[in-house]
């Protein structure tokens, strides 16, 4: 039993260790941070590409599919690669679309709500109008709302690694006066 508690406090140990290292180089250097992944995810996407295509080819089968599957991935990878600022903004862009959407949906609401007499339509109203505020942010500075949520995410990510931390030394030394107990009954 003891040794699947090391086990564990191994695992939690180097996992905060990694959630604080992330965190920190999200913190300090966000727009490094999503260029990176942007970049991974290029690999990725190339890497599944070669592999479709391969298997399409080898295969059995000869599955067309699978080659133009790959030749697609390839090419998306290769473009993010290529196109890294590009690819980075889609997502807040893709953010940015949907908060003015579900803003023009609260907008209505607002309106229905108010002819209504609805109790809370300002509240409604004011959520729109964040919601319309921080979409427009999204879709005028989209690589400046992937960095701020990135050091957002190293934020949370360096308080989850500092807190195992934390987690893993009270462990040990709850272990450690549970040990000394039992050595104590084991004297009597």
């Amino acid at each position: 039993m003891f040794e699947k508690l090391k086990n564990l406090r191994v695992n939690v140990t180097g996992g905060a260790v990694l959630c604080i290292i992330l965190g920190i180089f999200c913190i300090v250097n966000p727009g490094g941070f999503v260029m990176t992944i942007t970049k991974i995810i290029g690999v990725i996407f190339i890497i599944a590409g070669i592999a479709a295509f391969l298997v399409g080819i080898i295969g059995e089968d000869k599955n067309l599919i699978e080659i133009i599957l790959g030749v697609v991935l390839i090419i998306v990878g290769a473009f993010i690669l290529k196109h890294q600022y590009a690819a980075a903004s889609f997502f807040p862009v893709l953010a940015g679309i949907i908060l003015i959407v579900s803003a023009i949906e609260d907008f209505s609401m607002t309106s229905a709500g108010r002819i209504a007499a609805a109790p809370f339509w300002q509240g409604i109203l004011i959520s729109g109008i964040v919601k319309l505020v921080l979409g427009i942010f999204s879709l005028i500075t989209p690589f400046k709302v992937a960095a701020v949520s990135t050091a957002v995410l190293g934020i949370f990510l360096l308080l989850d690694g500092i807190s195992s931390v934390f987690l893993v030394a009270k462990v040990d030394k709850a272990e450690g006066v549970f040990d000394s107990t039992i050595t104590s009954e084991k004297n009597l």
